[in-house]
C-alpha cells in the first residue's frame, strides 16, 4: 500500500490544526490593528492559508483531497468569502491545488493518467464555454458563473480520478464526503429547530442543501452501510434534514430510487440515461406550450417557505406553472445564438425584476451554450454511463455512483444542473467510478504481469486440486473477469 496514504489523515489534520492557529492568531492581530478581519483583512486570512495549505498539498496530496472533501457541504455557504468578484473558498482552493498536484506528479511521472471515452467531450465542454464566456454581453459575469458551474465541475473530474489510485483510498475519499454531509446535516437539524421553516443550512440555498443531502443518503443506503449503527444514525439526520428543505423534487426521487437501482444493475444503464434525455426534452417542449394549465390564483407566497410548500397541490401546480414561463423566455433567448450560445448569465424574467436560473438543465445548456454546449454535455453523460453500464451489473459501487448522477439530473429537470452543488456533485461522483475502473485494471494488469513471470515448472509443479500438470492461479484476479468490488 502506499505509504503516503496510510499517513495521510494524521499528517493533513496535523497541518490543519497548525493553519487553523495561525489563522486565527492572524485574525486576532488585525482586529488588534484595527483592520476588519471580515472586510479587506481577508486577503490577508487567504495568503496565510494558500502559504500553509500549498504545501500540506504537495507533501500530502491524498490527505488533502479527502479534508476538501469534507469541506464540501460547508464551502457554498458559511465559508464562502467574495473579494471584488472572485470568490474563494475551501472546495474551490483545495481543488485547485489538487489539480496543480496532478499535472506536477504526471510532469516528473509519479501519476499516471488513464484516459475514459468520455475525457474528450469534458475538455471540449470546457472549451466550448470559454469561447460562448468571451462573446457574452458581460464577460466578466459570464466567467465568474461558468468558474464555479463548468471549470470547477471540470478540475474535480480530473483531480479525483487520478490521485485515487487504490480500493483504501476510494473508500476514505467517500467516507470523508459523507461524514461532511453528516455534519452539514446535523447543523440543518440545529437550526431548523430553532425557526421551523424551509431550510437553508449555513447559508446554502435549500435546493443545494437537498442535493448533497441526497447524494449523501444514497450513498449510505444503497453501499448497505445502513447495516451499521453509526450509518444508520447518520442517514437518519440525512432523511431529517432533507425533509426541513421542502425539497418536493428529491423527495419524490428518493421515492424512485428503487426501480433506478434496480434498471441499473440489470446492466441498462446507457438505455435509463438515452430515454430520460429525449423524454424529457421532449417533455419540456410540450409544457411550454400548455404551462398556463397549471397556474393557481391565490395562493400566499410566504406560506411556500412552510410544510404547505409539500401538503398543499395548489402550490406543487403553481411551481411548474413558474417553471414553465422560466423555459418559454429560455427558449427564446437560446434562438438569439443557437450554435454557441449566449454565455452564462443572471436571468431576468420580464415582469419580477428578480435573478433566476431558468430550472431546467435542457434550456441552460442551449441557452448558455448553444447546440454545441448541449451535444458535448449528453455526450459526456451517455459516454460515462455507456462505460459503466457492464460494471454497475457487478459492482454495487458503480450502480450507487451512477444513481446519484441521475438522481441529481433528474432534478435538474426543475432546478439546474448549471448552478449551486449539482455540477459538481455530477462530475465528482463520474471521477469516483472511473478513479475505481483505473484502479482496477491497474491491479489486473500488475496480476498478469505477476503471473507471467512466474517459472512455467514452478507454476506447474502443483494442479489447481493438488494434480501435478495443471496450472494453478497465482493471484486473485482471473484473467477476462472482474475482481470483487473492492470500494464497498
Amino acid at each position: 500500500m502506499n505509504r503516503t496514504a496510510t499517513r495521510a489523515w494524521p499528517n493533513t489534520l496535523q497541518i490543519y490544526g497548525i493553519a487553523a492557529v495561525l489563522i486565527a492568531v492572524s485574525w486576532a492581530g488585525l482586529a488588534t490593528l484595527g483592520m476588519d478581519p471580515g472586510g479587506d483583512g481577508r486577503i490577508v486570512l487567504i495568503a496565510v492559508a494558500a502559504l500553509i495549505l500549498m504545501p500540506a498539498m504537495l507533501r500530502d496530496p491524498f490527505g488533502m483531497l479527502c479534508l476538501v472533501l469534507l469541506l464540501l457541504p460547508f464551502s457554498l455557504g458559511v465559508l464562502q468569502i467574495e473579494i471584488g468578484i472572485v470568490t474563494f473558498n475551501p472546495y474551490t482552493l483545495g481543488i485547485m491545488g489538487a489539480l496543480l498536484v496532478v499535472i506536477a506528479g504526471m510532469a516528473m511521472g509519479k501519476l499516471r493518467y488513464r484516459f475514459a471515452p468520455e475525457d474528450v467531450g469534458v475538455l471540449l465542454l470546457g472549451l466550448s464555454f470559454l469561447l460562448s464566456t468571451l462573446r457574452a454581453r458581460n464577460t466578466v459575469e459570464a466567467g465568474f458563473l461558468a468558474f464555479h458551474g463548468v471549470f470547477i465541475p471540470i478540475v474535480t473530474y480530473f483531480a479525483l480520478k487520478t490521485l485515487i489510485r487504490t480500493p483504501e483510498q476510494y473508500r476514505k475519499a467517500l467516507v470523508a464526503f459523507v461524514s461532511g454531509v453528516t455534519a452539514f446535516a446535523l447543523f440543518g437539524l440545529f437550526e431548523f429547530a430553532r425557526n421551523p421553516v424551509r431550510l437553508h443550512v449555513l447559508n446554502m440555498p435549500s435546493i443545494s442543501a437537498a442535493a448533497l443531502l441526497t447524494a449523501g443518503l444514497i450513498v449510505i443506503t444503497y453501499s448497505g452501510w445502513w447495516r451499521k449503527p453509526l450509518a444508520m444514525l447518520a442517514a437518519l439526520a440525512l432523511f431529517g434534514a432533507l425533509l426541513a428543505t421542502f425539497s418536493r423534487g428529491y423527495l419524490v426521487l428518493l421515492l424512485l430510487t428503487p426501480l433506478f437501482f434496480r434498471i441499473l444493475r440489470r446492466g441498462h444503464a446507457t438505455t435509463l440515461m438515452v430515454a430520460m434525455l429525449a423524454a424529457s426534452l421532449i417533455g419540456t417542449l410540450v409544457f411550454v406550450q400548455v404551462y398556463e394549465l397549471f397556474h393557481v390564483e391565490g395562493l400566499d407566497k410566504g406560506q411556500e417557505q412552510t410544510a404547505e410548500r409539500i401538503t398543499d397541490l395548489g402550490y406543487w401546480l403553481n411551481s411548474l406553472y413558474g417553471r414553465a414561463r422560466y423555459y418559454s423566455v429560455g427558449l427564446q433567448e437560446f434562438a438569439r445564438s443557437p450554435i454557441i450560445g449566449n454565455g452564462f448569465h443572471q436571468n431576468f424574467v420580464s415582469g419580477d425584476g428578480h435573478a433566476v436560473v431558468w430550472h431546467n438543465f435542457h434550456v441552460e445548456w442551449l441557452e448558455y451554450g448553444g447546440i454545441i454546449a448541449y451535444l458535448l454535455y449528453v455526450a459526456v453523460l451517455v459516454l460515462h454511463f455507456r462505460g459503466m453500464s457492464r460494471a454497475a451489473r457487478s459492482q454495487r459501487t458503480v450502480a450507487v455512483n451512477l444513481m446519484v448522477i441521475f438522481t441529481i439530473l433528474l432534478n435538474g429537470l426543475m432546478n439546474s444542473f448549471t448552478a449551486g452543488i449539482s455540477p459538481i456533485l455530477g462530475f465528482l461522483f463520474m471521477a469516483l467510478n472511473r478513479a475505481r475502473d483505473n484502479y482496477i485494471a491497474s491491479e489486473t494488469r500488475s496480476a498478469r504481469s505477476v503471473t507471467r513471470r512466474v517459472p512455467k515448472a514452478q507454476s506447474q509443479a502443483v494442479g489447481t486440486r493438488g494434480t501435478p500438470g495443471k496450472q494453478s492461479p497465482v493471484s486473485p484476479f482471473t484473467p477476462g473477469r472482474r475482481p470483487l468490488d473492492p470500494g464497498l
